[in-house]
């Protein structure tokens, strides 16, 4: 089909004439598609009543989903010269058809897969766990039905603070069509903390049964979760902790050894003799503490380190 014919489908459509041997093909003013190409049984009117084999012929190929495009009438004109048998055709219709593909919206979970992915290979040497979590997709962004692969170009940290950063992914489609978006995603970095198993009150000494690890975000400061990295038990809880919330540092202290009053066991070793007393603790003191004892018999005042429950050791000066 040259030019001259091309001038002629426009002529005709306005006039609404047909020479013998001619069809006319009336085209729709706006077309919805869903597959790779727009088909001519979905260009035209009528459909059923066209020539045997046209009605799966491609004419162009789609748009990106939900973005509508115009394409002229010449260019539909243009599409059917590879078909040799269309060569006497007339087209009657606007001057230009709206073709727009519908989609669907692109899963999180998908994006997260691939993007846990890309982290995981850039970040070889990364020992920790890391969480993904979406925090904005363009509106507007669809996809074709159908299976799609993402693959992760680019990523650009916006927030050291935060772990956001935007990532510039390319999500191809079964029929090869291509769609870059830009997504930001938070990347956050976990560890394995204690937690407790059950309510532990204040001034409980934590014993092995009473935690049991978890997967947390890092924080630090003195708020910070005890990594499953340190051992915790035998120390004392300041206050009520309840089940599944984690061990902070903050709330946790070396065990009471010694109350006022107590009789505590004092070791004196020097060289190889070793000597071992009863004297009263004259204040309370927790694990490593240093307090101040009374030995009764002699009534004589000395220090001493704290070493377990009412057990501890001289400490000279």
């Amino acid at each position: 089909m040259n030019n001259r014919a091309i001038l002629l489908f426009t002529i005709l459509s306005l006039a609404g004439a047909a020479a013998p041997g001619e069809t006319t093909l009336s085209i729709r003013r706006s077309v919805a598609i869903n597959g790779p190409d727009v088909l001519l049984k979905e260009l035209v009117q009528d459909p059923d009543n066209l020539p045997a084999g046209w009605a799966d012929r491609s004419v162009l190929r789609s748009p990106a989903p939900c973005k509508p495009q115009l394409v002229p009438l010449t260019s539909i004109a243009y599409a059917l010269q590879q078909y040799p048998d269309m060569d006497k055709i007339i087209l009657r219709g606007d001057l230009n058809v709206t073709v727009e593909r519908t989609g669907v919206e692109l899963e999180h979970v998908r994006m997260i897969d691939a993007i846990r992915s890309y982290v995981a290979a850039r970040e070889s040497a990364l020992e920790d766990a890391f969480d993904i979590e979406m925090v904005r997709v363009p509106r507007d962004f669809r996809v074709p039905q159908g299976e799609v692969s993402i693959q992760v170009l680019g990523y650009k940290p916006s927030s050291a603070d935060t772990g956001q950063g935007t990532f510039d992914l390319l999500v191809t489609a079964a029929d090869a069509s291509a769609m870059p978006v830009t997504v930001v995603a938070k990347v956050t970095r976990l560890q394995e903390t204690w937690v407790a198993r059950e309510d532990l009150p204040g001034g409980h000494v934590i014993g092995i049964d009473d935690i049991e690890p978890l997967l947390l975000p890092i924080r630090v400061g003195a708020r910070t979760p005890i990594p499953c990295s340190e051992a915790i038990e035998g120390l004392e809880v300041m206050r009520t902790i309840r089940a599944g919330q984690p061990i902070l540092r903050d709330i946790l202290n070396q065990p009471k050894c010694a109350l006022r009053g107590d009789l505590i066991n004092v070791t004196a070793a020097r060289e190889s003799l070793r000597v071992t007393l009863q004297a009263k603790a004259l204040s309370y003191g927790r694990l490593g503490e240093r307090i101040l004892c009374l030995n009764e018999s002699s009534k004589r005042r000395f220090v001493v380190e704290l070493t377990g429950p009412r057990q501890a050791k001289l400490v000279e000066f």
